[in-house]
């Protein structure tokens, strides 16, 4: 029977956090226990299921995600790779990952490269490796020398993860009946792009992959993807990316990623924000006068999901000094502050103060606690089920959390009794809003505030990325 290492490893490196990344933030899963966190990972899923429904022989390796933050710990990402290469022996006949493909580490600027290098070399040259990454991957041309197939999710936000790992694994058992033989090609352009001007459903990315659809069709191409990358990092090169899978036709891969990403070139300058995008006080405005609700604020620049600490409180400032009402504030990195108040407990005035992960003065909040429950994650990672306590300062609730939170779904608040169809203005710590978020939402803005995920990114101090590249250098040119 033909046996495949299957596995993920899954980290969005944020090197402008100051929170590394350690053993405690992972959920890791190993052996037969791998089948457990499918549903956490839907790719990982599309790869199973698939492979599992050929009848194929699967190997566990490892199942390793993280919440997205900042570097990961030197020595742990040394140990992620032992633990996921440790399972490969001579009877292996492939392997199939999900990796995210933005992950760094102390000391190693490409971890998923890193990663396939010694996957590689322990799985020997011939053996197929076929790879799904996530859309927001920093991939480089080096990868292309190391695996066979490399597709990555074709919309943001990311609703086709099951459908990717599935297509991975499918084009993995036509390699292995003979029936294709994969070859990828990947070029890269001089360019960093914010996730938040790259929704698939708004043009001009809905364009090109429609144009990557198209070209899917033509003799020998199997496969075409964008990825625009994690520009939330200060390393050498941060690219937007086109991938290709050819049919035994090394050529015609890096042909055509080649003229696919010129044709993506000619679009960038009309890469936007969507919708509403504003100065933190001006999106506050903007949301007390309007007679819309729920209104959703996005703190962009302190999003969890792709690194944000969450322990800024440029928004809420603003919010508070504005006097804002009937107001949700989702979710605040406080640990003492949220401890204060679960021990004075729900109905008790508690005066706290909040430290400033930028270092501001500290904001001095009083008020009454609310809730004290526990933040439920919709994923299971190292912030499920975090205690937590809600405070009532003036006009606003403030959700204070003891790990760093994400809210991906109005559901996740239920264990708290809150309701953000209750409120008018829901002020949360992401950048655009999931599909769940968006349906709950009558109006949203994107709070161009600063941080570790800011979206301005001229305003970021990047020390290392080669230049030119676009859109700080106008004069940039695409190879």
């Amino acid at each position: 029977m033909t046996r495949i290492l299957v596995g993920a490893l899954s980290h969005e490196s944020n090197s402008f956090s100051p929170i590394l990344t350690e053993r405690s933030d992972f959920i890791v899963s190993s052996g037969e226990a791998l089948s457990n966190t499918m549903p956490d990972c839907p790719a990982l899923r599309g790869i199973w299921t698939t492979l599992a429904e050929s009848n194929i022989e699967i190997v566990p390796a490892l199942y390793a995600r993280a919440r997205p933050g900042g570097l990961v710990a030197a020595t742990l990402f040394e140990k992620l790779c032992q633990l996921l290469t440790a399972s490969v022996t001579p009877e292996i006949d492939g392997a199939c990952f999900y990796l995210h493909g933005s992950m760094r580490a102390v000391g190693a600027d490409y971890c998923d490269l890193e990663f396939l290098r010694i996957l590689r070399k322990k799985l020997g040259p011939g053996k197929p490796i076929a790879i799904a990454f996530d859309m927001h991957a920093n991939l480089v041309p080096e990868i292309a020398e190391l695996v066979n197939i490399a597709v990555s999710f074709r919309t943001a936000p990311h609703v086709d993860e099951t459908a990717t790992g599935a297509r991975v694994a499918n084009l993995l058992l036509r390699t292995l009946r003979g029936e294709i033989n994969p070859v990828t090609g990947i070029a890269v352009a001089p360019w960093v792009l914010p996730g938040e001007q790259a929704e698939t459903a708004v043009a001009p990315l809905s364009e090109i992959m429609a144009t990557l659809a198209l070209a899917e069709r033509q003799d020998g191409l199997l496969a075409a993807s964008f990825t625009n990358g994690h520009p939330w990092c200060d390393i050498p090169r941060i690219n937007v990316a086109i991938t290709t899978v050819a049919n035994d036709n090394r050529d015609l891969a890096f042909t055509t990623a080649t003229d696919l990403l010129q044709q993506a070139w000619q679009q960038r300058a009309s890469f936007r924000f969507f919708g509403e995008a504003l100065p933190p006080a001006e999106a506050v405005t903007q949301a007390i006068q309007s007679d819309q609700g729920p209104l959703f604020i996005s703190d962009s620049g302190d999003n969890p999901d792709a690194g944000g600490t969450t322990g800024e409180t440029v928004l809420l400032r603003e919010l508070l000094s504005a006097k804002a009402k009937n107001t949700l504030f989702v979710a605040l990195l406080a640990p003492e502050a949220c401890h204060r108040c679960r021990q004075a407990g729900t109905g008790a005035s508690v005066s706290v103060e909040i430290e400033d992960t930028l270092s501001g003065p500290p904001l001095k909040l009083v008020g009454t606690v609310l809730r004290v429950g526990n933040f439920t994650s919709v994923a299971n990672d190292a912030s499920r089920n975090c205690p937590t306590a809600v405070l009532r300062h003036g006009g606003t609730d403030i959700v204070l959390t003891t790990k760093r939170a994400s809210l991906l779904d109005p559901v996740q608040l239920h264990s708290l009794q809150l309701d953000v169809r209750e409120y008018q203005i829901v002020a949360l710590k992401r950048g655009y809003l999931t599909p769940e978020l968006s349906a709950a939402s009558q109006r949203s803005i994107l709070a161009l505030t600063q941080g570790a995920t800011d979206c301005l990114l001229e305003r970021l101090p990047y020390r290392r990325l080669v230049r030119p590249i676009w859109p700080f250098d106008r004069d940039t040119t695409c190879p």
